[in-house]
Formats: structure tokens, sequence, C-alpha cells
């Protein structure tokens, strides 16, 4: 009896076919996946606990002022407007940061003051709403704790946050990997374990919510891809996109890709050939340039203050230009309107003490009193601000003028600058400025100068050759311009000119040395190296060590796609997920480059990894992707291990550099 008990069971396991097998093997295939997920977890939960403790209060950018916008939610029940304060609370942080040595090198608040301000850092209510409203639910539960406390319960909610976000990126590698794949695990492990990632996702910032929601974005839209469009897959992509413009402008990136995912899943649920998909995308691309930009500003010309709303190109051809064709046009509005063109040919520096002769050929098309043109000029502290404000009385009839300057000793940088004052719409006037001129050196206007051509670019004055120290001095030369109701609706909400990036763009020649080598080595080597208010950072040595990785995933993915064709792709959609990841990654880490543009005064911004990070899930797919790739498959398990190796050996020097930073000061 006890033998037919036993041998039964193995008669029936021995006649179970293949299919029926497959069963079993499915759900120790999923139990096995879950326990790596779980360890994946777990790894970001030690991770997180220990940067949340080992930083000290209010050391991460800008916190103080992120947990003030927290803190006024959970107090006052309600969200706070621009310039709302609350002298007790900033009072109980502003003495908490010198207790904790913050204001080390800065100017000490009073505390004493119940007027003007006590200065915490620059203000965040300004900031859309959705991280701080979560931020501020522990915050409530501890309002009766010491205001540090606080910080830290504010610190857990973000925290929550970052162990969702690896979740996410668990379920989007499955979604683009078959059962049993290694990067399923590999590519959650790497974010768990890129040590500025966790640090930042463990501060009070809105920044965790918006890598928070890009994230979720990245896997209902590969979901959606992958299996299909439904209505409530729809909706959910829609409600993700709308929840991205309420947390920070860097999320808003979802609300174009949101259409563009719908589109990409209808064309493979349709299975069209792609090709005409491709087409149809450069068609359309045409078409949104004509709508989004014009033709038409004077190349090299910024526009300033106001002059992005003006209608009217800022160049126009005129038989009235003393010199060659065009003329530069600036039309008064409600608020003062200017254009500035910076200094090239020789550098602020070399100008110095020195004296410089500013000129024009200035004109209107009814009289009209101006300030004449001038410098601007700006140095650490203080942004672009004119150097003269002399009155100049125009008509209808081009006038050359000139004034000599002495460049400040502290100038760091230089341009030539018109305004305009403002009136009403009704009667605006068009004022007109020619062979705009700055020159090293004193000269006198008894006679306007001689150009040796139409663009302005080198003359004689008073005897003596000169040659131009900005271009295009006579508006000969046109380029595209953005469109104002453009500018209004993305500057009134990222709070950035996109006109004036857009002109830095085409103006390659002066932005782009500086761009290419400071400000992308800055973004790059911030990813892995950089912690508090980017005054912590791994010895430079450790650059070698960052470069090497790049390489190697860059090595990796290039030898994927020459062997692309080789490889068979069982997964439906595989291709189109990866596309929309790639230009999402392209747009965050592009939008983060730019950040510093248009480098027009003496505020450098030079970015970090942060406006980047809501792009993280490709970047890092980016890596350990590639690393996986650049073997042979027999050898796989060395390119899983080599950038894991790495990066627990970043994280446990990230670990000691941000401890000892600290403890030993």
């Amino acid at each position: 009896m006890a033998r037919r008990i036993i041998s039964q069971p193995l008669l029936r396991l021995r006649t179970l076919s293949r299919d029926q097998l497959s069963i079993p093997r499915r759900l120790w295939e999923l139990v096995k996946l879950d326990v790596a997920a779980g360890m994946v977890l777990l790894v970001g939960l030690i991770q997180g606990v220990i940067f949340l403790t080992i930083v000290p209060p209010w050391q991460h950018y800008d916190e103080p002022t992120h947990f003030e916008y927290a803190w006024l939610i959970a107090n006052w029940g309600r969200l706070p407007q621009p310039g709302d304060v609350d002298y007790t609370m900033r009072r109980e942080v502003a003495a908490s940061m010198l207790a904790h040595d913050f204001y080390r090198n800065l100017a000490k608040p009073n505390l004493l003051t119940d007027s003007g301000e006590i200065w915490i850092g620059v203000t965040e209510l300004v900031h859309p709403p959705a991280y701080y409203i979560w931020a501020s639910l522990p915050v409530y539960l501890a309002r009766y704790l010491p205001i540090e406390l606080q910080l830290y319960a504010a610190r857990c909610a973000s925290l929550v946050l970052l162990l969702l976000t690896i979740a996410m990126a668990l379920a989007s590698m499955r979604e683009l990997t078959p059962p049993g794949h290694p990067l399923r695990w590999l590519v959650p492990l790497a974010m768990a374990l890129l040590p500025p990632f966790v640090d930042l996702m463990t501060a009070v910032n809105n920044d965790v919510g918006a890598i928070f929601v890009t994230t979720l974005f990245f896997w209902q839209a590969l979901r959606l891809i992958r299996h299909g469009l439904t209505l409530w897959r729809v909706l959910g992509l829609a409600l993700i996109a709308a929840l991205a413009l309420l947390t920070k402008n860097t999320a808003a990136v979802v609300v174009l890709l949101t259409p563009l995912a719908i589109v990409l899943a209808f064309w493979q649920q349709r299975g069209w050939p792609w090709r005409w998909l491709l087409l149809a995308g450069a068609i359309a691309l045409p078409v949104a340039g004509l709508a989004l930009l014009g033709w038409g500003d004077a190349a090299r010309w910024y526009r300033w203050h106001a002059a992005t709303s003006q209608t009217s190109s800022t160049r126009v051809a005129t038989s009235d230009a003393p010199l060659g064709r065009a003329a530069l046009r600036l039309t008064t509005g409600d608020q003062p309107r200017a254009l500035l063109t910076p200094v090239w040919s020789t550098g602020a520096a070399r100008l110095r003490g020195q004296p410089v002769t500013v000129g024009a050929w200035v004109w209107a098309s009814q009289p009209i009193t101006i300030t004449q043109p001038t410098l601007a000029l700006s140095t650490r502290d203080v942004g672009n601000f004119p150097a003269t404000t002399l009155p100049l009385a125009l008509t209808t009839t081009p006038l050359f003028v000139s004034q000599v300057i002495t460049v400040p000793h502290d100038a760091v940088t230089i341009a030539f600058y018109v305004e305009v004052p403002p009136l009403q719409p009704a009667s605006a006037i068009d004022v007109y400025l020619d062979g705009a001129i700055v020159l090293a050196g004193a000269y006198t206007a008894e006679s306007p100068p001689q150009f040796a051509g139409p663009d302005g670019d080198h003359g004689s004055w008073q005897g003596r050759s000169f040659t131009n120290l900005i271009r295009n001095g006579s508006a000969e030369t046109a380029w595209p311009r953005l469109r104002p109701w453009v500018e209004h609706l993305l500057a009134t909400y990222g709070r950035r000119s996109p006109a004036q990036i857009l002109v830095s763009l085409f103006d390659i020649d002066r932005v782009g040395p500086f761009m290419f080598t400071a400000v992308a080595g800055r973004l790059f080597f911030s990813a892995f190296g950089t912690f508090g208010w980017s005054n912590v950072n791994l010895s430079a040595g450790w650059q070698w060590v960052f470069l090497a990785l790049a390489a190697g995933a860059l090595a990796g993915i290039g030898r994927w796609l020459l062997l692309r064709q080789q490889q068979k792709v069982a997964l439906p959609g595989l291709y189109p997920a990866l596309a929309l990841l790639l230009l999402s990654g392209c747009l965050v880490w592009g939008n983060a480059f730019l950040r510093t543009l248009p480098l027009l005064d003496g505020h450098v911004f030079l970015p970090v990894a942060r406006y980047g990070f809501p792009a993280i899930l490709p970047a890092l797919l980016g890596l350990t992707g590639g690393w996986w790739m650049l073997v042979p498959q027999r050898w796989r398990w060395l390119g899983t291990a080599v950038p894991i190796a790495a990066l627990l050996i970043i994280n446990l020097a990230s670990i000691w550099t941000v401890w000892s930073f600290w403890q030993l000061r």
C-alpha cells in the first residue's frame, strides 16, 4: 500500500508532457526572480538608510527651503504662495543650521527679526506642489518633534520613493527582457548602487518626485507598447503626465512623450511597417518647426528683458540703413525691451580696467527718448547691468553716437546693450540700430568710423584701423527665432527663456568649447561622484574609472548594433520600447546639458547629474546593457560582474568620502 502511494505520483510525473512540466519551471523562474527583486530592494533600502543618516541635516541641495515648503503644507493645512513665511519655523531651521555649522563661510542670519527675511536659502515656493504634499505627510505626524527629526521624517518620505523607483525599474526590465535575463536585476541593482543617485533620493528635494514620476511613466509606457492599447492604460499614462506637470519642470518632458508612446503602441498593435512611421515623422518635424520657429532675427543678438515677447523680428531690411541693407529693430511695449550681443573677439579679462568705445547709428519711426547704447557688464555677484544710462533723443534720421567706458576690474562678461523704454501698445515705436561697434581703446565721435564692408567687422577711425569686438554689428545676417507664444508658454512654466537658449545653440562658436568641456565633464562626473551641495566629491583619480565604465558601455552598445541582425527578438515591441527610452534619455539629459545657457552673465551655472536623473533608467540600461553585450556569450558573466563590482567599489569609496567629509571638518 505504501509503495503504491509513493509510486503512482512518480509514474504520473514521468508521463507529464513537456508543456505541463513548463508550468512548475515557470513558477520556479518567478520565485527566483522575486528573490532577486527582493535582494535588490533590500540593497536599495540599506543604501538609502546609510545615505539618509550619514549626511548631516540641511546638507543637500537647497534642503532647508525644500523642507520649508513641506513644513508649511503640514502645519498650515494649505498650499503656500510665493512670499509666505513663518518666522518661528525659519528661526528654528536657521538655529539648527547654525548648530550644524552650515553658515561657516556665509553671513549668519539674524534670528531675532520678525520682518524682512531670516535667510535659509532660495525659496522653493514657485515650484509645483505634488512632491511637497507627499513629503508633508510624515512632517505632519512629527510636527511636535524637534526640527531635525521633522527633517529626517521628510527624508524618509523620499526614501520610500527611492524604493518605489527601484521597484518600477524592476517592473520595467521585465517588459524589456525575457524570463531569467540578468538585466532584469542588473539595471535595478546598478540604480541601488549608484551613490549620487541614492544620495539625492534620500534628500528633501522635488528632484526625488521628478525621478519617481518619470520612472513610473517609463514603466507604464513600456507596458502600453508591449501589450497594446487599452482605455485604462492610456488614461493611466495621461494621469502620470498630469502628475509630472504638478511635480517639477524636469519631469514635464513626459507630456511630450505621452502621445509618442500612444502612437508607438498603436503602430505596434496594428503591425504596420515602421518605415511609414519614420516617413510620417520626417514630414511632421518640419511642419512642427514651421509652427514653433520663425525666421528673421538678427544673428548673434539676444532678446533681453521683455524683448522675447516682441512679435516682429529684430532684423529688418531698410533703405535707411547707413551700413549694408539691414538694421536691428526694437519695438516698444508695455515693459522695457532690450537686445545685447556679447563681446567675442577678445575676452573680458583683457579689457578689464581698459577704455572701450561703444557706438552705433540709431534712429526711430517717431521721435522718442531712449537710453544711449552702452555696455552690459556682469560680475561674479551681479548679473547684467548697463554701464551707463545716458538719455538719447532720437528722430527719424540716423544719428551716430558713441561713448568711452572704462571696463571695471571685476567684470566677467561684456556685451553691447541697447534698451527701449515701455510705452502703451497703441503708441508702439520702432527703434532702429545699425553699425554697432565695441572697440578696444578710446575714440572720439567727431566723425563716424569708416567700415571696410557691410558687416562692420573691420574699418578705420581717426587714422587707426580697428577690429569690431562684436559680431554682426550691422545685422546683415539673420537666423531663426522662437515664436512669442511658444516662449510665453514654456518660459512661464520652466522659468527659463527658450528663445535665449535657441539663440545660444546657433551661437555654437561662442558657447561650444565651454559646453563640451566644462559643462559636459561636470554633468558626467557628477553622475558618479558628487554629493551634498556639490561640495563633496570623490578624488580626481576616480574619473578614470568613470570613463572606463562609460567607454566599455559604449563599445558594448556598438557591438550590439553591429550584431543586431544576427539576434532573434522574441519580445514584441522591443525596438519601439527601446527607441522611446533612447529618445527620453536624450531629451532629459539634453535639457540638463543646456541648463547653463545662454552664458551671458557672470553667473556661470554648471549643471549636475540630478537634472538628468529623471532619465536614470535609460542611462543605466545603456551602462549595464552595454557591458553585458561587450563580451562573447560564454563570458557574459564577466560583462555582468564588471559594472556591478565597479559600482560597488565606487559606492564604498563614496560612503567613506561623505562620512569623513562631515566628521573630520
